[in-house]
């Protein structure tokens, strides 16, 4: 594509192939499916945040750290990432939170830990051909061991929202600083 001198701003011309020569301007601004390819962005989509500041514990202990999920929109899938610190804390348990269920439906938890590194990504998921939930409410809950006294960062890094057209919306994820006693 070449733009054409003394054209129109947003114009564009196109060469043949076949004979090399200008052919008809094209507008920039093409639609697609019924949308504008220079349109804006969805917006940020769905957030993740801790619902306050999470409780820390006294070394040995166990503590739950709840996790919630805002302005969801057709959700049949949730993926993220918790990143901790191993030698402070360590997670234990993954639970369900009442949001992908809240229609009864089951949600199955699955997830692959790295001790070592701190990392386990989760992913939380309605049955296939169950529909949808939109909204906000507790994806989840974690339960973690304390291990070593002093503050520690708990990280929540977005995977994203699969909807039944198996369309993934963005996801923002959250920090939070435990502190162990």
């Amino acid at each position: 594509l070449a733009v054409p001198a003394g054209g129109r701003p947003g114009d564009v011309r196109e060469r043949r192939l076949d004979r090399g020569v200008p052919s008809a301007r094209v507008p920039r601004r093409r639609r697609r499916r019924g949308r504008r390819l220079d349109a804006p962005a969805p917006g940020p989509g769905a957030t993740l945040r801790f619902p306050s500041q999470p409780a820390g514990s006294k070394a040995g202990e166990t503590f739950e750290v709840p996790l919630q999920i805002e302005n969801a929109a057709d959700a049949v899938s949730v993926s993220l990432e918790v990143a901790y610190d191993p030698r402070a804390v360590k997670l234990l348990r993954i639970a369900k939170g009442g949001f992908l269920g809240n229609d009864n439906q089951p949600v199955a938890v699955v997830e692959r830990t790295e001790e070592e590194s701190g990392t386990t990504v989760v992913t939380l998921s309605r049955p296939p051909g169950s529909g949808s939930v939109s909204g906000s409410g507790e994806l989840a809950v974690f339960t973690f061991q304390a291990l070593q006294p002093g503050p520690t960062a708990l990280g929540i890094l977005p995977g994203g929202v699969q909807t039944p057209a198996r369309q993934v919306l963005p996801l923002q994820g959250t920090q939070a600083v435990l502190t162990i006693q």
